[in-house]
């Protein structure tokens, strides 16, 4: 008997748990009956607090993939209306496309084949994730070289110009109308009246993602029954 009750005490440390230790024998009978008695109400009292700390981190877990998924996100949209009167590069026409830069980011419209009034109605978007002071949008134009590859020499550029942006993001148009084209090439045929029209506003959009690491780890922890 005595062998066995050693037997019990070693495995219940080995547990780790010390709701778990056995009672011991030279215990009078009613005294391990009240012991028992709380032990068990203490084993489902940890229960019953185990259980709502899994249903707590599952509320959060919920909350914040819903947070990540549902994110508020200010764009700068750059509506690129036409151009007039560009410089003309090749003999009597040009191929413009324009190249616009916004913190970091670097985009390009479509080329226009042999025109100099373009029209190119294209709507072009910057994320403001990382908007700096007094953040600058800067635009040029191209003219695009169709000579082959091992003798083009790059594309020529015909003129630019920068837009500031309200660094505060207010939602809504920023700027509209034509802007002219400065520190056009040397060696163009230049135009006074060589302009881009454009319209700048800021769009205030929910971002919809389609997953995040946080919900990959969570529904692997319930396809492991945690």
């Amino acid at each position: 008997m005595q062998e066995g009750s050693l037997n019990n005490s070693r495995n219940a440390r080995q547990n780790g748990d010390p709701m778990d230790e056995p009672l011991g024998d030279n215990m009078p009978l009613y005294a391990r009956s009240i012991a028992r008695r709380e032990l068990e109400e203490k084993r489902r009292r940890r229960d019953r607090i185990n259980s709502r700390i899994g249903t707590l981190s599952d509320s959060l877990d919920h909350l914040l993939i819903s947070m990540e998924r549902h994110i508020r996100h200010k764009f700068l949209e750059v509506k690129v209306l036409r151009g007039r009167n560009l410089p003309i590069m090749d003999l009597t026409k040009s191929d413009p496309y324009l190249k616009m830069s916004f913190l970091g980011l670097v985009k390009k419209t479509s080329v226009k084949r042999a025109t100099l009034n373009p029209v190119w109605n294209e709507t072009i978007r910057f994320s403001t994730a990382n908007v700096e002071e007094k953040p600058v949008l800067r635009v040029e134009v191209y003219d695009e070289d169709l000579l082959p590859d091992n003798i083009k020499q790059g594309d020529d550029l015909m003129g630019r110009f920068d837009i500031s942006i309200d660094e505060n993001l207010p939602v809504g148009i920023l700027a509209q109308g034509w802007f002219p084209l400065v520190e056009e090439a040397a060696g163009s045929a230049s135009k006074p009246s060589a302009a881009i029209e454009l319209e700048l506003r800021i769009v205030d959009e929910h971002i919809h993602r389609k997953d995040s690491t946080r919900s990959s780890r969570l529904r692997h922890r319930r396809s492991r029954g945690e």
